[in-house]
């Protein structure tokens, strides 16, 4: 599934580039930019296999060490998993809980095939 001009249009907008401080080729939202990209995935029924979360306290990104993640069941629709993934992720982004000196980050792996 290729993935809507929208979600990139927003990543571009909104995301941080991970490359140089980390070294990966992703970039990482806010939480309300993150939820917005997350309905912007389910419109179009992609699966989200999980995120990873990094944190800003003013002295630049760092990898928080959290992450989610979800799995396919057995004999599941793709359209099934593809519901659950964009709950779980939401579920995640919404819940997460930063210190109060901290900014919380997320990057989200996007099934393509």
């Amino acid at each position: 599934m290729a993935l809507p001009n929208a979600y990139a249009s927003h990543l571009s907008e909104f995301g941080i580039d991970l490359q140089e401080a980390f070294g990966i080729a992703d970039v990482a939202m806010d939480r309300e930019a993150t939820l917005r990209a997350i309905a912007i995935l389910a419109e179009v029924g992609a699966i989200i296999l999980g995120g990873d979360v990094y944190l800003d306290s003013g002295m630049g990104l760092r990898f928080a060490m959290e992450n989610w993640y979800t799995e396919g069941q057995p004999g599941e629709s793709d359209q099934s998993l593809a519901a659950r993934s964009v709950s779980d992720s939401r579920s995640y982004v919404s819940g997460f809980e930063a210190s109060t000196s901290e900014t919380a980050y997320f990057s989200l792996v996007i099934r393509q095939d």
